[in-house]
């Protein structure tokens, strides 16, 4: 079956969209088909039949067998995945933790991750804001925030008037008050808490006093360190507003932006020029290809080491959905070439959507996730339309017709 991949990931979504449905909606039932574990065994029972399938002799009737189990194992496994999603039991685990805290500060110690920004609201306070992870317990025996001690996730800071924003992965000590985000507060709006959580953030910390400890170490350490002499390079070698934007479409860094050049980014739409994305990929993994070649490596040491740098950009920036996206459609490309043979983008989509969704089922929730596999589906679908159409302008005046048939369903 053609793009089969393509096929297992949308059964998957699907599942997984289920599976949340059924959770809440028909928790009440208490329905044994409804369990988690039962849709997990389904799916694993459904995979061993494929595999007997593939044993079979080779003819079509197997073949559909074959591909019918493993859609039915997509569907049951997106299904238990959906039901049982950790995210939510960490979402109740915080919220405990922010309750039993009852409005006390807490004090807390972390890396800065992400996030990372500092803007002028319309009233002229200095605001600034970062996503903190790997915490810990300044002192242990605060006992409104002990229930914080093991919980994985990351915490939203936000304040004022901090005089020094700090760098990615400094390590911070910050005292304030913790809470949890939000939900939709009206039918279809946004949902700040569900937009946070697809992201492993769990709570809210107004902060009141914020302290720099100095840069973090280890690998992640070592990742901050290259992006910040990234940053550094590029204020010493560039102008002042060519620095900004260059970090901002290169390495996502959109805290210096001018805040007038931003709010009319934000009004004309075109502020996701400016997201990384699919485009910087491959921007870089084209520069990583030429210098490789000018270089002369040879040909599988260069796609090793392209795909190894491209992972390392993803951590670089930020991993988030778009950037990891490209590259495992990248690595597909990859390993395609090295194969010799031909490469679908429609496939390769579909094993980055799987494994995405695989490790974390939240994505399917997430506008940034759904945009970037949208996007790149109707690209995928369009793009091979563009021979049939140079085709047809070179046919006859009497297919006039089909023509313009053509030229429409490229420009949709």
């Amino acid at each position: 079956m053609k793009h089969l991949f393509f096929f297992f990931f949308l059964v998957l979504a699907i599942g997984i969209a289920l599976g949340r449905w059924a959770a809440f909606a028909l928790a009440p039932l208490g329905a044994a088909f409804m369990s988690p574990a039962i849709a997990l065994s389904c799916g694993v029972g459904f995979l061993a039949f494929a595999w007997f399938c593939g044993g079979r002799p080779q003819t079509r009737e197997w073949f559909g067998v074959y591909a019918a189990s493993v859609l039915a194992a997509c569907l049951a496994l997106g299904w238990g995945l959906g039901a049982s999603s950790p995210h939510k039991v960490l979402e109740a685990r915080w919220q405990e933790a922010a309750a039993r805290q009852g409005g006390l500060s807490v004090t807390l110690e972390g890396t800065v991750a992400e996030g990372r920004a500092a803007w002028t609201d319309e009233y002229g306070r200095a605001k600034f804001c970062f996503l903190m992870g790997d915490l810990a317990l300044v002192n242990e025996a605060d006992l409104p925030a002990r229930a914080l001690r093991k919980l994985p996730g990351s915490v939203r800071v936000s304040g004022l008037n901090l005089q020094v924003l700090p760098a990615y992965g400094e390590r911070v000590w910050i005292t304030g008050v913790l809470s949890v985000p939000p939900g939709a507060t009206n039918p279809a709006g946004f949902d700040w808490k569900r937009f946070l959580t697809a992201r492993g953030t769990y709570a809210l910390l107004k902060a009141k006093e914020v302290r720099l400890l100095g840069p973090t170490r280890g690998v992640r350490g070592a990742v901050y360190a290259v992006r910040e002499r990234l940053v550094r390079q590029m204020d010493a070698s560039l102008s002042s507003d060519a620095a900004d934007i260059s970090k901002a479409i290169f390495i996502g860094e959109r805290s210096e932006l001018d805040p007038e050049f931003r709010r009319a980014l934000v009004t004309t739409g075109t502020l996701h020029l400016f997201a990384i994305s699919g485009f910087n990929v491959g921007f870089v993994a084209v520069v990583l290809f030429r210098l490789f070649a000018l270089l002369r490596v040879p040909d599988p040491y260069k796609s090793v080491c392209v795909l190894l740098l491209l992972i390392a950009y993803a951590v670089l920036v930020g991993n988030n959905s778009p950037v990891v996206r490209a590259v495992i459609m990248g690595a597909c490309l990859i390993f395609a070439g090295v194969l010799k043979t031909r490469a679908s983008a429609l496939q390769a989509l579909g094993v980055a959507g799987t494994l995405m969704l695989l490790v974390n089922p939240e994505e399917i929730f997430d506008p940034a996730f759904q945009l970037s596999f949208v996007a790149v589906a109707g690209l995928a679908v369009a793009v091979p339309l563009w021979g049939s159409l140079e085709d047809v302008r070179r046919a006859r005046s009497d297919r006039r017709l089909k023509r313009w048939m053509a030229v429409l369903t490229l420009t949709v």
